[in-house]
């Protein structure tokens, strides 16, 4: 138990993420068949990458020239995904793959935030029930935003846990950050990290009022959330 306090316990988890990312990766670029929302996500990224505009031309019936111009509602997740396909190039296995290594990113944060939370058992078993559910393996060898959006909210928990505990300004501002940057994620999931928040924010109340390291640090968390 010791050892695992200087944190060898990383190389507990290390394995079991390295095994989901094999199993999951097998004929990633032909199973399962592509979807639709695959193909409006790959046309966004298209026209990005090579027309550079977000358009989505196969929707252009809908009108309001939305096959020139477009308000995505995820823009930094189209904005990953045109650095990842510059760098390993363009195509279906490479937007899955890109998706799976988000999937990958957040059974990290899962870990983390349990570890960080309660214990290293903990996330450990956060993550071998995810790695285990059929929908999280489903989702994660299709191109979706939602592990993307999952791991930005898990780190704002992260950073938050931090700053909470070490009382550290840089901190909150990253978790300000990634609180911004979470605008991808589906409600249900901030919604959870919020409400720990808040939470935690009603049970300090009272000693923020006589503690001025503490007025700093909620203050400046405040400025953090108006992004």
């Amino acid at each position: 138990m010791k050892a695992l306090g200087l944190n060898l316990d990383f190389i507990v988890i290390a394995p079991v993420i390295a095994a989901f990312l094999f199993v999951a990766s097998q004929r990633l670029a032909t199973a399962p068949v592509p979807e639709g929302d695959e193909a409006y996500m790959m046309q966004v990224t298209y026209e990005m990458l090579y027309r550079h505009k977000v358009a989505v031309p196969m929707m252009r019936y809908l009108g309001g020239n939305i096959e020139n111009a477009w308000h995505s509602r995820t823009p930094i997740y189209f904005l990953l995904m045109i650095g990842f396909h510059k760098l390993v190039g363009f195509g279906l296995l490479q937007a899955r793959f890109f998706n799976l290594l988000t999937a990958a990113a957040t059974l990290v944060m899962v870990y983390l935030a349990g570890r960080r939370r309660f214990d290293w058992r903990v996330g450990l078993v956060a993550v071998l029930l995810l790695t285990t559910d059929v929908s999280f393996l489903e989702r994660s060898r299709l191109l979706r935003n939602d592990f993307a959006g999952a791991f930005f909210a898990l780190l704002a928990y992260y950073l938050y846990e931090l700053a909470q505990d070490k009382k550290v300004g840089a901190s909150l501002r990253r978790f300000g950050t990634c609180n911004w940057s979470r605008r991808d994620v589906p409600h249900q999931h901030y919604v959870y990290v919020r409400g720990h928040c808040l939470v935690d924010s009603a049970q300090n109340r009272v000693a923020c009022l006589h503690d001025q390291q503490a007025v700093s640090l909620r203050c400046q968390r405040s400025c953090c959330d108006g992004l």
